[in-house]
């Protein structure tokens, strides 16, 4: 945002122009050689110097005033960067860079009356995907991305729950699913997302967009080795939850080559508004397993949902604070 100082009137007020105004000790009315000069009041070259100083307090005090007027806002905000040299507006240096975190499409868990196959999902699961191609894509209520990530193929598999609930996104959009990350490796994920929004912003592009999926097991320590420390990012996810999503969205300004990018990051927790909720089932399928968010340095906290559920379905009750 450009802000205009306006230019200052005449001063006014305790300096008002006069015949013998501040700053003037004496006033010659007649011939300077011939010692003609006009007598002062007594005290007057006196007051004279005090009104100067009232004349210069003022202006120290309206010069304050206008610039707490155009002082930086608030820390966080895009506007608080200074500008560059012959730069009119920070609007071009601008750069945002969204993380959308979903879990994979819709499962029954293995102890369920009807498990669902490997790499498959439930017919809810499948609609799923159709709705994430609408929320997501264009004319949605979430941004468009630019990138998909999915956790890589097991060697003889070509499908997984990930890419069937972006595969009808990625059609919309003719994106390719990168499934180059292992889920037993997410950190090789999280520092490709880093480097992708520092080549994001440097390379000119004002907004990118990211969407992954992956096992909930693990969205967690996902979430928490990308920066965020919110509670939203530590709290575990129910097996049953699958309508939240977390998105991470960073807001920064493009520095000079040898500056580090300064980053503002929030988080939120949003609903895609598809799946109903099935209440609380607990923690049962993260329990032991190897993509835990525990296995790769981080833990999170069990969420008030749980209370009232035994302690064999959600893991200890006592959960350590995730690493800063």
């Amino acid at each position: 945002m450009t802000q205009t100082i306006p230019t200052l009137p005449p001063a006014a007020g305790p300096c008002p122009p006069s015949e013998n105004g501040c700053g003037i000790y004496a006033r010659l009315d007649g011939d300077p050689e011939a010692g003609n000069r006009e007598e002062w009041p007594k005290g007057h070259t006196t007051w004279c110097v005090v009104k100067s100083y009232i004349c210069f307090l003022c202006m120290m005090v309206l010069c304050f005033w206008m610039g707490r007027k155009v002082a930086p806002l608030s820390r966080g905000e895009m506007d608080s960067f200074p500008l560059w040299a012959g730069e009119a507006s920070l609007e071009d240096r601008k750069c945002v860079f969204n993380i959308f975190l979903a879990r994979h499409c819709n499962k029954n868990p293995p102890w369920a009356k009807d498990p669902t196959r490997m790499q498959l999902c439930t017919e809810t699961g499948f609609l799923r995907g159709e709705h994430m191609a609408a929320v997501f894509g264009p004319g949605g209520k979430f941004p468009v991305p630019d990138r998909l990530f999915a956790r890589h193929l097991a060697p003889g598999f070509y499908s997984s729950r990930d890419l069937y609930l972006l595969w009808p996104l990625a059609q919309r959009l003719k994106l390719v699913v990168n499934t180059t990350f292992k889920q037993e490796d997410p950190l090789q994920l999280v520092r490709a997302l880093h480097e992708g929004r520092e080549a994001s912003c440097g390379s000119g592009v004002s907004e990118q967009t990211v969407l992954v999926s992956w096992d909930h097991c693990t969205i967690p320590a996902l979430a928490q080795a990308l920066g965020c420390n919110d509670q939203i990012c530590r709290s575990c996810w129910d097996d049953a939850e699958y309508d939240r999503v977390i998105w991470l969205r960073y807001a920064g300004l493009r520095q000079p080559s040898h500056k580090n990018m300064s980053w503002n990051m929030t988080a939120r927790a949003v609903a895609e508004n598809y799946s109903s909720p099935r209440g609380a089932m607990g923690y049962k399928e993260c329990l032991g397993n190897p993509v835990e968010n525990q296995r790769f340095g981080y833990t999170c906290q069990a969420p008030p949902s749980w209370d009232s559920l035994p302690t064999f379905v959600t893991g200890p009750e006592e959960r350590s604070s995730p690493r800063s």
